[in-house]
């Protein structure tokens, strides 16, 4: 199912406006106020794989409407969602997607009889156009077709974007959620009280961050050979305990953990001044049975705590009491093979830890939390089998929150990489979430990114679309995709036909409108002509400093004579450095005319005639 066109009254710098999206079908809408029709058109040119029914790329400059053209689209087919109850989010407008034509009732020219005969079923709403049919004709239709929106800058417009029946996967959200609901216990600033945190809490910013490594970890676990750069040669694993993670704070299980710890270090409450050797053999016991204890505190709520079953978990493996005995055996074994991959620091300093905060909970935990193993093969396929198996036993919902490690990329990352990352570590998270999710699983997606190649070096905005396509065509991916882009890359357009592109252009009167590129050839357009097309660069290639600069040298030798910043060798020392053969050749002959002699012309004439004789012999 695709979404074909989108017409609304009135909305921030569209008045009266309508938008065709390329879709895999022939029609094309037009709607003047009075008179709403369906047209033909030819089949799009492009096609990019099985599962990408088309794409669409919104550009212009900044300020056009790119963004507000993504939250109409967005706005036409999603119902607001605050705090869990839904209510109708006025749009006056139509909307077309896959068979159906939805119009607001007041509007005229709308023939629901005509537009029946052409193959679609139409429906008029009073405020939301799909949400007041869920219960009837759409109901079927709305269950197959899930909404995705990407954009990976703070905006707190997207964060707001909570809806229903879209998946936001912004930045915005994703910090909010990893705050409220992810595994780290945060910290609270109140701005009237100074309040200290323990040492053991993470700030806002720390929860996301966490977060966001647990989904590169297994974006790299499950895409071995889809990166343009290496990639890393280690991962990071840091256990979890009580203090660390919100799940794990039941209290019962509290002389379990420091009977673990006390066997790591017992009079830690005095001060240790010294470095601590790290005993490798003693860590690996410790840690395989901090893990089984926080599986137990997962899966057995406080109320329910048994002291001989965990004990007997913790100390001696048997499971036998366990209700999940075989996926508890399956996880604890891989961790074990994990652990003997384990490499580690050889030295420890409490007071590190000490002297960072006061408030630290318990520093032998610090001493002991994170492992590092090799990044080969075997190993990659260790930790996806642990994670995979982690996730299927403590999940709720299909929401991945409860663990018992977290999981970091070893080498750090530029920010391109992450960027990288972060786009297609969420897109690989909602195809897998909808292809676990049994009753809400979808059959095709639209997916709206705004502006993917943010943070991306030019040599990497080249491939960025090609990276899409093949991400969407891996066989992994069970759903169809229609992709709705912004941009501001050129080297995304040149991938694409006019058919693809829609270009925004804002008139005199600040209205934003389409401008017509019907007989403009974009696809493999040289990048340097499309950035000098209108709607990236209307007054060339050059920077604004340096053109500043030039026009200042040109000013000074039309007037030589007149005061300037310039003089005879600073001018020449400028013209020296110009790259635009061009503009360096003009300025050249014009700084030949005001200070080289006729000798000095003539001379370096019979210079470049000698160097000429020269290479002819």
């Amino acid at each position: 199912m695709e979404l074909k066109y989108v017409w609304t009254k009135d909305f921030r710098v569209f008045k009266d406006f309508g938008v065709n999206l390329c879709h895999s079908g022939t029609d094309y809408f037009n709607y003047n106020g009075e008179k709403f029709e369906v047209l033909t058109k030819e089949k799009p040119v492009l096609h990019f794989g099985k599962n990408i029914t088309s794409i669409n790329a919104i550009a212009g400059k900044n300020g056009c409407g790119k963004s507000s053209l993504s939250e109409l689209l967005i706005r036409s087919i999603a119902t607001y969602n605050n705090s869990g109850a839904t209510f109708n989010r006025p749009f006056d407008g139509i909307l077309c997607i896959g068979n159906f034509i939805f119009y607001q009732k007041d509007l005229l020219g709308v023939n629901a009889e005509v537009l029946e005969q052409e193959g679609y079923k139409v429906l008029a709403f009073e405020q939301s156009p799909l949400f007041e049919h869920i219960a009837h004709e759409w109901r079927e239709n709305s269950d197959q077709v899930g909404f995705v929106y990407y954009s990976n800058v703070i905006d707190l417009s997207s964060g707001n974007l909570d809806e229903f029946n879209l998946k936001n996967i912004s930045t915005e959200r994703y910090l909010t959620d990893d705050i409220h609901y992810g595994p780290s216990n945060t910290y609270r600033h109140d701005l009237r009280i100074r309040q200290e945190h323990r040492g053991d809490e993470v700030s806002d910013i720390e929860a996301f961050y966490i977060e966001e490594n647990y989904h590169y970890t297994k974006f790299v676990l499950n895409f071995p050979d889809f990166f343009p750069f290496k990639e890393p040669r280690y991962f990071t694993v840091e256990l979890h305990y009580s203090g660390t993670n919100r799940y794990l704070s039941g209290g019962k299980y509290q002389s379990v953990e420091h009977n673990i710890f006390d066997q790591l270090y017992y009079e830690y409450n005095k001060k240790v001044d010294s470095e601590l050797d790290v005993d490798i053999v003693l860590f690996k016991e410790l840690q395989f049975k901090l893990y089984k204890l926080n599986l137990s505190r997962i899966l057995i709520p406080d109320e329910k705590y048994d002291d001989e079953l965990i004990s007997e978990f913790v100390l001696n493996n048997s499971s036998n009491d366990f209700e999940e005995k075989q996926s508890i055996l399956d996880l604890t074994e891989t961790f074990s093979r994990i652990l003997e991959k384990a490499k580690y620091n050889h030295k420890y300093h409490p007071s590190y830890t000490r002297s960072n905060n006061e408030k630290s909970t318990d520093w032998r935990f610090y001493m002991m939390d994170v492992f590092y193993v090799d990044n080969d093969p075997e190993t990659k396929e260790l930790l996806n089998n642990h994670i995979t198996k982690e996730e299927e036993l403590l999940k709720y919902g299909y929401s991945f929150r409860k663990r018992c490690n977290n999981y970091y990329l070893g080498d750090g990352l530029s920010s391109g990489e992450k960027s990288f990352y972060s786009l297609f570590s969420r897109l690989y998270r909602v195809v897998k979430e909808n292809q676990i999710d049994e009753e809400g699983k979808k059959n095709s997606l639209i997916i709206f990114i705004d502006e993917a190649e943010i943070g991306f070096h030019p040599e990497w905005k080249k491939h960025s679309l090609k990276w899409l396509v093949e991400f969407f065509n891996k066989e992994f991916v069970d759903v169809t995709v229609q992709l709705i882009l912004t941009t501001h890359s050129p080297y995304f357009l040149s991938d694409l036909h006019n058919d693809n592109v829609i270009l925004l252009k804002k008139d005199e009167k600040g209205v934003t409108n389409i401008e017509d590129i019907s007989k403009k050839r974009i696809f493999a357009a040289n990048i340097h002509e499309l950035l000098a097309e209108s709607f990236f660069l209307e007054d060339g290639l050059i920077g604004n400093y340096a053109k500043d600069k030039i026009e200042r040298l040109i000013s000074f030798l039309n007037n030589p004579d007149k005061p300037s910043e310039y003089n005879e060798t600073t001018a020449q020392e400028l013209i020296d450095i110009i790259g635009e053969p061009l503009i360096k050749d003009m300025l050249q002959a014009k700084y030949n005319g005001n200070f080289r002699s006729d000798d000095d012309i003539e001379a370096q004439i019979a210079e470049l005639q000698s160097i000429l004789k020269n290479r002819k012999q």
